[in-house]
C-alpha cells in the first residue's frame, strides 16, 4: 500500500506536464485543489460511516499525490507565464520557501533545530522580500 503514493511520479508527470502546457493553468489549479478537499473528505465520511477501506484510502493517495503533481506543474508554469524572464527565479525561490516553511510546520521544528546545517540564505531572503 505504500506505493499508491509514490506511483504517480512514475505514471503522472509525464502526461501531467503536457495538460499543463495545453490547458489553463489557474483553472486547473483551482480543480486541482477541489478534487484534493473532495478526495480527502471521502476518507473522512468513510470513517464517519464505518465504512473504513484500504483500497479506498490506496486509491485517494494516488489521486491526491496525482493532483499534488498536476499543481505544483501548473504553478511553476503560472509563475513563468505572469513575471519577467528575470524575476522568474526570485519568485520560484519564494515558491520553494513556503513549501520548506510548510513542511517545517508540519513536521514540528525549523530545520535548522533539526539539522546541524544552517538555514539556505537564498530561501530566507526570498521569503522576506529582499
Amino acid at each position: 500500500m505504500s506505493f499508491a503514493p509514490l506511483l504517480p511520479l512514475l505514471v503522472v508527470q509525464l502526461p501531467a506536464g503536457v495538460l499543463v502546457d495545453r490547458w489553463d493553468r489557474r483553472r486547473l489549479m483551482v480543480i486541482c485543489e477541489g478534487a484534493r478537499a473532495v478526495a480527502l473528505g471521502s476518507v473522512v465520511d468513510r470513517l464517519a460511516a464505518g465504512r473504513f477501506s484500504a483500497v479506498q484510502l490506496a486509491a485517494v493517495a494516488f489521486l491526491e499525490t496525482s493532483l499534488a503533481i498536476l499543481y505544483r506543474l501548473a504553478e511553476r508554469g503560472a509563475v513563468r507565464t505572469l513575471r519577467s524572464v528575470r524575476r522568474v527565479g526570485i519568485h520560484h525561490r519564494r515558491l520553494q520557501c513556503r513549501r520548506r516553511t510548510t513542511l517545517d510546520a508540519l513536521q514540528g521544528g525549523s530545520r535548522a533545530r533539526r539539522t546541524a546545517s544552517p538555514p539556505e540564505p537564498m530561501c530566507w531572503a526570498s521569503c522576506s522580500g529582499v
